[in-house]
């Protein structure tokens, strides 16, 4: 059976700026257009394999293992790349992906949220809705909030409901929080020392 796959190697790579072209000149051998082709619009040429290829402001210039550098153009970056979130932030998804992969199993009315600040963390919340007539009701709540404290405070929440019939999801919700809150608190405790 035939199967598609991607390619999941990382890169290096630096977007040329009218800004950092004169350090990207210097780091990347780039050449002046005008010794390479006074005709071009391009600003600068990179020697790649066996020719000059012309880089236009907003063009990446990308670095293998191997020391070698390559053009990348604006749109085929766009395209095919995506930044490498900070090891915190990557830990912090995998645990967001179990808890939703938890709650998926519960009930497929069952929906994650959470809303964080990528560099300094200073304010992070996870909440857990079910689903209901088109409108979510929010079950379970956690939140950092290190406006608070030094330390991270996790708190485990719940919101009341007179339906009994999402009693279950609501003890569901905080079993699957209160793990996932357990966990977070030993990557923020690894991430602070």
């Amino acid at each position: 059976m035939i199967k598609e796959y991607q390619k999941t190697n990382v890169i290096k790579a630096e977007k040329l700026t009218k800004e950092n072209i004169w350090d990207l000149k210097d780091k990347y051998g780039l050449e002046n257009r005008y010794d390479v082709n006074p005709n071009s619009s391009a600003p600068v040429f990179l020697w790649e394999t066996d020719r000059y290829n012309p880089v236009y402001f907003g063009d990446w210039i990308a670095t293998g293992t191997d020391g070698k550098h390559w053009l990348i153009k604006a749109d085929d970056f766009k395209e095919y790349y995506k930044e490498v979130m900070a090891k915190s932030t990557t830990d912090f998804d995998k645990l967001l992906y179990e808890l939703q992969y938890k709650c998926r199993e519960i009930s497929p009315n069952l929906i994650v949220e959470w809303n964080y600040i990528h560099e300094d963390k200073i304010h992070t919340s996870v909440m857990i809705s079910l689903e209901t007539d088109n409108e979510p009701r929010l079950l379970a709540h956690c939140l950092v909030d290190k406006n608070i404290s030094n330390q991270p405070q996790i708190r485990v929440m719940y919101r009341e409901y007179g339906d009994s019939a999402i009693a279950r999801y609501i003890v569901c919700s905080l079993n699957a929080l209160a793990s996932f809150a357990d966990e977070w608190q030993k990557l923020e405790e690894r991430y602070n020392h």
